[in-house]
């Protein structure tokens, strides 16, 4: 009786200590905000991705997102995280901002809109009320694909009145990726076409077949841990925390055997199932710097020319970047969980954005509006980066929407000026 007395106080000792000191916060977070499967979802999709003939993929309609820190609300018709279900049903009268990119401009448009629409809504009143911020964004995408994606939503019908890309990380760092394993970098990034690759290869191995099963085990462990714990135990902030740890374990090994998937379906030229084209850079380490610069420019030009055509405007935005030396004081936390020196990020970075920079110009004067966004946070010292890659907190996202929506507001009034 003493020890189940002795273990209850210890026990609950513990939970208070969790609550009071909000320990274990991230493994809480797993439990708490992870989106639970549907009744019966058993025999759901291993993946959310669906093939996309233009795109290279996209999303399932309501598909579960996880938890991220570049998500807010639903996977929606269309394929993007974003509260308006279907983009082609926006108000005729709204002012539509299409934000396009990849999961940094997904983070802006998603947690950054409220800044977009306040400083465009401030400096244009007779806006205000009716800015709607579409989030034509995906993760991982890279030029082509906003390209790919705004002549989509352009045949479609989709009204825009501006278009901004917010691009830069994805370009320098996939594109370089797939051209030094030989894989031209004007197709989607290739460990992102798993699932093409997945629906067209012949020939799968029986390895192949063995970490897709565990893969689609540890995920289906995960879910299960979130979705099966009594309501009443779940209250408790000790149980979410232990239930929260293993749902990361499962989730961690699931991304680990997934990346280890990819590099199999993708590995080398000539997989069979995927277009190729020549070029003389491919295959070797520098990258093809000079080629995926030459992609970024004429895909942001055509951009421009196809935004003209519908009347609207135009804003390319190079987003920023923690490896870019200067940008940013590093707090002492971004350094631990958002700094990785030598890594394969900090190398894109440096190695790829002075081309960018140095290309801006000519985008410049063929008449593109170009926002430099690497230095927006060259004053903050708080912490606002959150993994090593490019991502970060909501504060980030809503500082660089309101950098846009003030860059957005200028040109709006300087076209008004001209009339």
């Amino acid at each position: 009786m003493l020890l189940v007395v002795s273990t209850a106080l210890a026990l609950g000792a513990l939970e208070l200590m969790i609550r009071v000191l909000d320990l274990f916060a991230p493994a809480r977070a797993s439990f708490t905000e992870r989106v639970l499967p549907a009744a019966g979802s058993e025999q759901a999709p291993a993946t959310d991705k669906l093939l996309h003939p233009f795109r290279g993929w996209t999303t399932r309609k309501d598909a579960k997102v996880r938890r991220s820190h570049w998500h807010s609300g639903h996977r929606n018709l269309l394929g993007f995280v974003s509260t308006i279900d279907d983009y082609r049903d926006v108000e005729p009268g709204d002012f539509a901002i299409g934000i396009f990119g990849g999961s940094v401009a997904s983070g802006i448009a998603n947690l950054g809109a409220d800044e977009i629409a306040g400083e465009v809504a401030r400096a244009h009143p007779e806006l205000a009320g009716r800015i709607s911020i579409l989030n034509l964004a995906s993760g991982s995408y890279k030029q082509p694909q906003q390209l790919m994606v705004l002549s989509e939503m352009i045949v479609l019908g989709v009204d825009l009145d501006y278009v901004v890309n917010v691009d830069g990380l994805n370009a320098v760092a996939l594109g370089g990726m797939d051209a030094r394993a030989g894989h031209h970098p004007i197709f989607p990034s290739r460990p992102q076409l798993q699932a093409l690759v997945d629906g067209a290869r012949s020939t799968e191995t029986e390895e192949y077949y063995l970490a897709s099963a565990e893969i689609i085990r540890h995920r289906r462990a995960a879910a299960r841990i979130s979705s099966r714990a009594p309501s009443w135990l779940a209250r408790s902030q000790l149980v979410r925390a232990f239930a929260g740890a293993l749902v990361d374990r499962h989730e961690k090994r699931a991304d680990e055997l997934e990346a280890g998937l990819q590099a199999m379906l993708v590995e080398g030229k000539g997989s069979g199932v995927i277009a190729e084209i020549p070029d003389d850079c491919l295959g070797r380490e520098e990258g093809c710097g000079d080629l995926i610069a030459d992609l970024w420019v004429r895909s942001s030009l055509l951009m421009a020319a196809q935004a003209s055509s519908i009347g609207a405007g135009y804003l390319h935005a190079l987003q920023p970047n923690q490896y870019l030396p200067g940008s940013k004081p590093l707090s002492d936390e971004e350094l631990r969980q958002a700094y990785a020196p030598g890594s394969a990020w900090m190398t894109s970075v440096q190695e790829g954005y002075p081309r960018l920079l140095a290309r801006a110009a000519e985008l410049r004067e063929r008449g593109v509006d170009f926002l430099d966004l690497t230095h927006a946070f060259v004053e903050v010292e708080e912490t606002l980066y959150v993994d090593t890659c490019c991502h970060t907190n909501p504060a980030g996202y809503g500082m660089l929407g309101e950098r846009i929506g003030q860059e957005i507001s200028a040109r709006l009034s300087a076209r008004a000026a001209s009339r």
